[in-house]
């Protein structure tokens, strides 16, 4: 079996707590190489499924100032960085891919992290310059999901 200290469990991260699947099932995670058994895994059932996408929801609309979401962002480009190579070792075991290439990818994704964090300013909401029409305009950046609400909570048209 898989033995690391970044693997602490094999359950499912759901509403900001570990937990098992609601069923008793569970799933063989194996190496590619040698076929040995590396993990078993919770499987998670349809509502187990739910629960995590109706949290997913909640998070969605919190509301966390730019400064608080670029220090997340930079803590975890640098805990990838800084475990690189432990989790190069699970990629390897995992999937069977040279340890030098699951090192360079755990870099590539703290890359995504660390230019998330350095551009996070960009989502800023800020003024148009043009005054259309007499009017104050103001350009908001939220998730997708949100379009069509206002930052107060309110639709645009009322």
């Amino acid at each position: 079996m898989l033995d690391s200290p970044l693997l602490k469990t094999f359950e499912g991260f759901i509403d900001g707590r570990w937990q098992a699947g609601s069923g008793k099932h569970t799933l063989s995670v194996w190496n590619p190489a040698n076929g040995e058994a590396l993990a078993e895994i919770s499987a998670m059932e349809k509502a187990d499924v739910e629960q995590a996408i109706e949290a997913a929801s909640r998070a969605l609309v919190q509301h966390s100032p730019l400064a608080e979401r670029r220090r997340w962002l930079q803590r975890i480009d640098e805990a990838l960085r800084e475990n690189k190579t432990e989790l190069g070792r699970i990629l390897t075991l995992e999937h069977g891919k040279p340890w030098k290439e699951a090192e360079l990818e755990v870099e590539y994704a703290a890359g995504f992290f660390r230019y998330c964090a350095e551009h996070i300013d960009q989502l800023a909401p800020h003024p148009v310059p043009e005054r259309a029409k007499g009017l104050d305009w103001t350009v908001y950046y939220r998730p997708a999901a949100l379009w069509g609400s206002s930052p107060l909570g309110t639709s645009p048209s009322a």
